[in-house]
């Protein structure tokens, strides 16, 4: 399978792509911080969860993990999605404006050595391959170390949670599980699925992303930070607050009149135990260019390419 890409990089302003680069590490350091405010989460789902069954299990399953105290590293691979606004001033000058769309909180205690990669997908998905990608990436760190990939369904009857909160699956301890699949309520085809979402979050394995980091992800959390005041609970930094917050875009749909249109991510990386936060990095970016006759964007679906920028 050969994946088209655009032959002419994408212009894209150099201090724009600056600044979002410098903001990432500050946005993972955000969605850590938020998942661990247990006030802010019940005061921003107290009225979504009366409404929308699939957030108020999502919910539920962390206020169960909360309850019990693991001292378990938090790990997020996260990336944010802009897109550029330009501004015309009064004399006829263009500027160009990163604005936010979403962040993508996708994606080890290693206490035994032997311990294993949990890959949790699902099956006959397009988005194997970058998956596999991963996967293989990891064995060039260490070609010792094993991974797994389990569907839902092989996980029903195959994984056990120990007394002291160990993560086993086939009798063999996890270490990591990685969550391609149930991030949206079509993914729960099956209600035994909440059981073993809710057996992996209340163990001690380290888990890209927690339920804790989906629920900070999420479009509802997006529009809370957005308001006055909020950011200030979260980041100490004024500059910061003030670059961050003009990132942000109103919560409307945008009327395009271009033929393509390119989405830049930018990729961040945190390891974090509660307040400690051992790695915190930008890592990378992602340029992708669509059709403006699509709503959405991805390059598995053949909907969008991969694209390049080209500063300016």
């Amino acid at each position: 399978m050969c994946v088209p890409c655009l032959l002419l990089p994408s212009p894209i302003p150099k201090d724009g792509f600056q600044l979002l680069t410098f903001l990432q590490p500050h946005i993972n350091k955000l969605i850590h911080d938020v998942s661990q405010d247990d006030e802010f989460m019940s005061s921003a789902f107290k009225n979504v969860i009366k409404v929308e069954d699939f957030t108020k299990r999502l919910y539920d399953i962390y206020k169960a993990s909360k309850s019990y105290d693991k001292q378990r590293l938090d790990f997020g691979i996260l990336r944010t999605d802009y897109m550029f606004e330009c501004v015309v001033d009064k004399s006829g000058k263009e500027f160009f404006n990163p604005k936010q769309i979403e962040i993508n909180t996708i994606a080890s205690d290693y206490g035994n050595p032997n311990a294993i990669i949990l890959i949790l997908c699902n099956e006959n998905k397009p988005n194997i391959f970058d998956q596999r990608a991963v996967e293989y990436a990891i064995y060039d760190l260490d070609e010792h170390i094993i991974v797994r990939r389990k569907t839902c369904w092989e996980l029903i009857a195959s994984i056990a949670l120990s007394p002291d909160g160990k993560l086993f699956v086939d009798d063999e301890e996890v270490a990591i599980v990685y969550f391609r699949v149930l991030y949206t309520a079509d993914d729960y085809t099956d209600e035994t699925f909440w059981h073993v979402r809710l057996k992996v979050e209340m163990s001690r394995a380290i888990l890209c992303p927690s339920i804790g980091y989906q629920l900070a992800g999420c479009k509802k959390m997006q529009e809370d930070l957005a308001k006055p005041d909020v950011l200030e609970r979260f980041i100490d930094d004024v500059d910061v607050v003030k670059k961050l917050r003009n990132t942000f875009a109103g919560f409307y749909e945008l009327e395009m009149k271009v033929q393509v249109i390119s989405e830049l991510g930018t990729f961040g990386v945190i390891l974090a135990r509660g307040n400690d936060v051992i790695e915190n990095y930008s890592a990378g970016h992602l340029l992708r260019s669509k059709s403006h006759e699509h709503n959405d964007g991805g390059i598995d679906n053949g909907l969008s390419v991969p694209d390049s920028p080209f500063l300016f």
